[in-house]
């Protein structure tokens, strides 16, 4: 018994405009890519269901897909911003972070700072609930990167150093 391919999907016109390959080998965004490439599917006139189990992906997304698509063009396949769990600290405060992440640092005599230390500092004088893999996720968003030199030890002497280095 033969598979059933589904029917032809009905497309507007304007579907037809845009080369979803090309858009596809441009894409960094993995999902993004078999999103163009079963547009490209159905563009050459395959059915929903055929695609849908060539890509393993629902046909009700694949329709969904190309009524966006046709109506706001590519990039309303793109995730929206908004979508997620929320910052638990205001677009206000994050300067006022940033700032006592820096003082923190600053009143460390030696070595740095963690995460660790930075989500404590978070918790207890923002009033937030992070945990340390959350601080991490705030940290990349809030585009905090470290990259410092080696710290030194808060009792080292730079005299001895010199002065070993000279009788090595």
């Amino acid at each position: 018994m033969q598979k059933k391919k589904g029917r032809r999907p009905v497309i507007p016109q304007n579907f037809y405009s845009y080369d979803f390959v090309s858009m596809a080998k441009k894409e960094k965004v993995a999902f993004l890519r078999v999103k163009l490439l079963v547009l490209e599917q159905i563009k050459q006139g395959k059915g929903y269901r055929e695609v849908a189990r060539s890509f393993c992906v629902d046909e009700t997304a694949i329709k969904k897909w190309v009524v966006r698509v046709a109506s706001q063009g590519p990039a309303a396949l793109r995730v929206a911003p908004g979508r997620g769990r929320k910052c638990k600290l205001s677009k206000g405060k994050i300067d006022e972070f940033k700032a006592a992440i820096q003082e923190l640092q600053n009143k460390r005599s030696g070595g740095r700072i963690n995460v660790a230390d930075i989500t404590a500092m978070a918790n207890e004088k923002f009033g937030t609930n992070y945990k340390v893999k959350g601080m991490y996720d705030l940290l990349h968003r809030i585009n905090m990167v470290w990259i410092s030199a080696r710290s030194k030890h808060p009792v080292h002497n730079p005299k001895a150093q010199e002065s070993f280095k000279k009788t090595l």
